[in-house]
């Protein structure tokens, strides 16, 4: 049998299941769990541990008595591992301080039961394994990185780990930007070194599980269509200046006029935010699959990932109705950018970035062998993570979810992507 819990439903009730390998029955052992039933848990002597993530304390069902939920040990920061060593001995992960436990499980008291035996440097820990001989491995999902366990500070560095699954790209200040769920990262475009990087927790912050970036003149806006929440993020303090809520799944975002330009995937809308903290909404156009912006304060364009085709929305600083279509053929448009009289396009269906003439229309292709995921439709999404693209000195920069990359392009017709030295 297979033992699998929900950890996906932030706002609603998730469970732990029971599947019959061989019958492929699937039977409910535990429902109605608020925000997170379990992340990583095991299995011994008929009873599941598994941790209660936001609930700070790691739970035993008993599944030999009609899975009774007793308390295993408490008061933990944000518990999200457990594991079994070839002793029996239980360790947990405390990804919201960086810790490893051992855990007592014969100690009935949950307040004393449990002791640190590792202190990471960084948060962002999320797994953690033993290897044949009880050498112990942690994961962490913000870097990919894979740590072997020596002592209380003492690390093996396994997999080196940077980015994960990056989403959306932004150039300010001379720093590429790029963000996951769990982190944002920021690499110097002449070297490619990384210069910040950014930790968060999700229901801790500091940020907003952001899934896309964007200039916003000296600040970054953090767009999260998973909290449905635009984050404007002051570089200089790395911290939040404010966030906009309300949102219908934001994918991209585009600054016009003092205000923001905002799409949102479910609705197909495309929003102008103005006014402080950007809370005056106003609908501009109704574009279902146009997920991503580029433009300036005159002039902006948008495409539209179902179609293949870019749009005109507004000429002159006044909103199209009907848009006007430039271009179309581009397989599953997402990210683009504006560059003097031309459009570039990231063509995720055929893995190229394209550069479309606004003048004579003419389309280029500058690099093909682009890496992306296909779409998320168990997120509510035609679209995968986004994949964008921005300009830097005659260069362009893409982020592909796929490769978990970022290529460096010259604006010149090429065929191939190069990539920088922070694409691992």
């Amino acid at each position: 049998r297979l033992c699998f819990g929900q950890c996906v439903y932030a706002d609603g009730l998730n469970g732990i299941f029971n599947l019959n390998i061989l019958t492929r029955e699937t039977t409910v052992i535990l429902d109605d769990v608020p925000l997170c039933a379990s992340n990583a848990m095991d299995y011994r002597n008929e009873s599941l541990f598994t941790p209660r993530t936001y609930e700070g304390r790691i739970v035993q069902i008993d599944l030999a008595n009609s899975n009774t939920v007793t308390n295993v040990t408490i008061n933990l920061g944000l518990p999200v591992a457990v594991k079994f060593d070839s002793q029996g001995r239980l360790f947990a992960l405390d990804g919201l301080n960086g810790r490893v436990l051992r855990i007592d499980i014969d100690n009935p008291d949950p307040t004393s039961n449990s002791e640190v035996v590792a202190q990471f440097p960084f948060n962002g820990v999320d797994n953690l394994a033993f290897d044949k001989d009880d050498r112990l491995y942690v994961s962490s999902s913000s870097t990919g990185r894979v740590t072997e366990v020596l002592g209380m500070a003492d690390f093996r560095s396994v997999i080196p780990g940077d980015m994960t699954v990056t989403s959306g790209i932004a150039d300010l200040g001379g720093v590429i930007y790029t963000v996951s769920t769990l982190a944002m990262y920021g690499y110097d475009v002449q070297t490619a070194e990384q210069v910040t990087f950014v930790e968060s927790m999700p229901g801790f912050g500091p940020l907003n599980q952001p899934t896309a970036v964007v200039a916003m003149d000296e600040n970054l806006a953090l767009l999260s269509f998973i909290l449905n929440t635009l984050m404007v993020w002051d570089v200089n303090t790395n911290s939040a200046l404010f966030t906009a809520t309300g949102f219908e799944a934001p994918t991209d975002a585009h600054p016009f006029q003092g205000g923001m330009l905002v799409t949102e995937a479910t609705t197909g809308n495309i929003v102008n935010a103005t006014g402080p903290d950007l809370a005056t909404r106003t609908v501009i156009a109704n574009l279902p699959g146009s997920f991503f912006l580029a433009g300036n304060d005159r002039d902006v364009y948008t495409s539209n990932f179902i179609t293949g085709t870019i749009v005109k929305i507004i000429a002159n600083g006044l909103v199209l109705d009907p848009p006007e279509e430039v271009s179309s053929g581009h397989a599953n448009a997402e990210g683009i950018a504006l560059v003097g009289d031309d459009l570039l396009v990231v063509a995720t269906g055929s893995g190229t970035l394209e550069k479309v003439n606004l003048v004579t229309r003419e389309v280029t292709i500058l690099a093909d062998g682009l890496v992306f995921y296909p779409p998320l439709p168990d997120l509510g999404l035609v679209i995968g993570f986004a994949n964008d693209v921005t300009v830097d000195d005659g260069y362009a920069y893409v982020n592909t979810d796929g490769a978990n990359v970022i290529y460096k392009v010259q604006l010149t017709p090429k065929k191939k992507a190069k990539k920088t030295k922070c694409a691992k």
